[in-house]
């Protein structure tokens, strides 16, 4: 029954995600098509940072570390459920507020921390696009609250679409106001997005809508905000090594943070596509399993034999099929050839740490769904330190690829630290069957490489976008049919399990 609930639930993020990636795609290609890889571009990508880090910091931990494990847990206490969720709501706007007031008077000294050039047009456009999106907190306050409370129901529909309204109000914005406001359209459509996901969070709680309520003196609130402690102290290292990146990628060339972007916007298609999904899923499971140990091994081994024989043979393709794939997704407009070179290399540093980093997440869900909170807390510190040590030395002689190397390595290295303490603290979530994932998952990756190199010899990607695009598909499905007949001919149990109950969704 638990394997079914998480194919289940993981079909249907899968589904909702792929129409958010889709978008987010669109959403990187409205950017760098508009601007190319230019200081244009670094400085909305750099203002969309300051919310990103603000929810990071204040909610985004907290969803996955507290408030879905408390809130599944009093499942049976609806009237609970729903004080402990308002209590919440009415938290996260003050704090939000407070900060997006904050961040609004304080746009140019955050510029500055982020490393935008100082007495440039570069650094005064930066700190309007910063006071142009920082209120889309309040908004993406609200949606955090709302997603808990529904993940914790098992519903996860919404939360699928939800990231696709917000790279839709950036598009659709960007689109129709980008010739006459520049990248202040992109600025006002990510307001746009924030709102809109608030709305579609809040959709299915239309007829009995959450209210802000007061929340101290809330035991449950409380225990959330305890629980949540040792995971904003980790976030604060976090968003101190994401400070680092940006003001060492703004001196390696006001090129460099649209670059990481676009590169990793390729790497988010698999990771948000599956690897997320898998961790959102998981995540209620787990906390409903804690006190069956055989249970909760037997749980997380499934999503972690998942993660890997879907990520590893994803990994290997986009790899060998990166030169293309840059060229298709944002070779348009400002954004020439060169670019979509430059993206492709980016990329390819990057790519290593897939598997790891969806592993990692479901790794991380365990401890949160366990309600401990501190050893994820102390690894998250450490991985940060460890970028900074690799940063710092590796920035100057390699650019802005040295930095995308540590964070490389930063990540694969979280993922290996988090497994051993896991075992350590005495679960093993089937050694055996995951030693036969990874053979499993090895074999389906070279069968997906053989394909693409076949047909890379017979007839190369074309430079054309619409005859790429065909390209692109040919080869592409002939590498995930590939794999998945690999799969299948090793008599591969879970995929075979995700896929039966992924074909009954799409019957629906």
């Amino acid at each position: 029954m638990i394997r079914s609930d998480i194919a289940r639930a993981s079909a249907v993020l899968m589904l909702g995600n792929l129409a958010s990636r889709v978008l987010g795609v669109a959403r990187e290609a409205t950017v760098v098509g508009m601007f190319g890889l230019s200081a244009a571009s670094s400085a909305f990508v750099t203002a969309a940072t300051v919310p990103t880090m603000v929810y990071d910091l204040v909610i985004g931990g907290a969803i996955s570390a507290a408030m879905v494990p408390l809130l599944a847990a009093r499942a049976d206490q609806p009237d609970t459920q729903r004080r402990v969720a308002s209590g919440l709501l009415g938290l996260t706007l003050l704090v939000v507020g407070a900060l997006a007031v904050a961040g609004f008077l304080a746009a140019e000294p955050i510029a500055r921390v982020l490393g935008t050039p100082v007495g440039t047009p570069t650094f005064d456009l930066t700190v309007s696009l910063i006071r142009i999106v920082i209120p889309s907190v309040l908004f993406l306050g609200a949606a955090a609250i709302y997603q808990a409370l529904l993940q914790a129901r098992g519903v996860f529909r919404y939360t699928a679409l939800s990231g696709g309204a917000f790279n839709a109000g950036i598009v659709v914005v960007g689109v129709t106001l980008g010739a006459t406001l520049g990248p202040i359209a992109l600025a006002i459509g990510l307001l746009v997005g924030a709102a809109a996901q608030s709305v579609v969070q809040a959709w299915p709680l239309r007829g009995n809508l959450l209210v802000p309520r007061w929340p101290f003196g809330d035991p449950d609130v409380g225990k959330v905000a305890r629980l949540y402690a040792p995971v904003a102290v980790g976030l604060v290292f976090s968003q101190a090594g994401i400070i680092l990146d940006r003001y060492l990628a703004w001196s390696t060339g006001a090129e460099s943070i649209a670059l990481m972007r676009s590169a990793t916007t390729i790497v988010q298609l698999p990771l948000g596509l599956v690897g997320t999904a898998l961790a959102v899923a998981v995540l209620p499971s787990l906390a409903r399993s804690i006190d069956d140990r055989e249970r909760f091994d037997e749980t997380l081994g499934f999503g972690v034999r998942l993660a890997i024989l879907t990520m590893a043979p994803a990994t290997v393709g986009l790899i060998v099929l990166r030169d293309p794939l840059a060229r298709f997704l944002f070779e348009r407009g400002a954004f020439g050839p060169d670019d979509s070179r430059a993206v492709a290399e980016a990329f390819l540093w990057y790519a290593p740490q897939i598997p790891f980093w969806a592993v990692d997440q479901l790794l991380i869900a365990a401890y949160y769904a366990r309600q401990r909170t501190v050893t994820p807390m102390l690894v998250g510190v450490a991985g940060t330190i460890l970028f900074a040590v690799l940063a710092l030395v590796l920035y100057r002689p390699f650019g802005v690829f040295g930095l995308i190397v540590s964070n490389t390595v930063q990540n694969s290295v979280h993922c290996l630290v988090m497994y051993a303490l896991l075992w350590r603290d005495g679960h093993s979530p089937g050694r055996q069957r995951l030693a036969g994932a990874i053979a499993r998952a090895i074999a389906a990756s070279i069968g997906a490489a053989a394909v693409v190199a076949l047909a890379f010899s017979i007839a190369p990607a074309p430079p054309d976008w619409w005859p790429n695009a065909l390209w692109l598909a040919v080869v592409g499905t002939g590498a995930v049919v590939a794999a998945g007949s690999i799969l299948i001919a090793l008599r591969t149990p879970d995929l075979a399990g995700l896929t039966s109950r992924g074909a009954r969704l799409f019957q629906r």
